[in-house]
């Protein structure tokens, strides 16, 4: 009989408890594209987007930060880079917390690290702060970020996949800390 009413009392009391309140949606740009968000231990937001120029400017990459419960940016960043087209940003967060901004640009010849040049570039810019302050951008990939960034094999690689219409579903990684 006690079980009983210790189950009476639970059912009673988890009835009675208020109902967890859902968020009103607010707005982080008027004007954006290619939004992404991660959310990291704590809580807090870290959202990504692209500005479109529409025109021969750079396209802008947008970082937002937000903090848990609340409803605008605790801190803000742009990026531009060139080449001027951006497409498909993405944020992802390590392990450690690192955070990672990955900036996927196109169509224009670009100078590579190993010497090269490529059509379509990746910078990489990093945070190991929570999104305070970030380290210079660098180029670490050539491959389009459309289908999934994630960290990756191992501890200090990111991992891109994605699908093109003219070269089938390719993948890449690459090591975080320029190694």
């Amino acid at each position: 009989m006690r079980s009983l009413f210790v189950l009476a009392a639970t059912i009673g009391a988890i009835a009675l408890a208020p109902a967890s309140a859902t968020a009103a949606p607010f707005t982080l740009s008027q004007s954006g594209f290619f939004p992404d968000v991660e959310v990291d231990s704590e809580g807090t937001g870290h959202f990504v987007w692209t500005e479109r120029d529409n025109g021969p400017g750079p396209d802008v990459l947008h970082y937002c930060r937000v903090l848990r419960a609340t409803t605008s940016c605790a801190s803000e960043r742009t990026f531009t880079f060139s080449p001027p087209d951006e497409h498909r940003p993405r944020v992802v967060i390590g392990n450690d917390g690192t955070i990672v901004l990955l900036d996927y640009r196109c169509c224009s010849s670009t100078p590579t690290p190993d010497g090269g040049s490529s059509l379509d570039v990746v910078y990489l810019i990093g945070s190991s702060d929570g999104g305070l302050t970030f380290d210079q951008p660098r180029i670490v990939a050539t491959q389009d970020a459309s289908g999934a960034a994630v960290f990756g094999p191992g501890e200090f690689n990111v991992s891109l996949i994605s699908s093109q219409t003219t070269g089938g579903v390719q993948f890449q990684t690459e090591a975080v800390d320029g190694s």
